[in-house]
């Protein structure tokens, strides 16, 4: 699905308990399952989404339901950082998702419409 999107800059399979994690406020860091961006019209990063995937058997998990909670505070508290502040040169935006298996594509369908 991902590689079929013309807005596709790269996307990548975190690897658990290895690479790319968010610290809530349990102890069990969240390891997402992709990590993946978009371009803007001249092909250049747009915007960075991070996204944890769910089968319909734990959609309403309590693990699930503290992992949106989470990724939600980092969408409303995270603040879109200069690529200067990073020692780059481009502005930054990192979206969080939690995508259950019944609305990944609808979903995906909207961020790369």
């Amino acid at each position: 699905y991902l590689d079929d999107q013309k807005r596709l800059l790269f996307w990548y399979r975190n690897i658990s308990k290895h690479d790319y994690y968010v610290q809530g406020w349990h102890k069990q860091k969240i390891y997402p399952d992709f990590l993946f961006s978009t371009q803007d019209n001249g092909g250049g990063l747009d915007k960075v989404h991070v996204i944890e995937t769910k089968g319909l058997h734990l959609k309403d998990s309590d693990d699930t339901n503290y992992k949106r909670r989470v990724f939600d505070l980092c969408n409303d508290l995270g603040t879109e950082k200069a690529w200067a502040d990073l020692g780059l040169q481009k502005d930054l935006k990192i979206n969080y998702q939690v995508l259950a298996e019944d609305e990944w594509q609808n979903k995906l369908n909207k961020v790369f419409n």
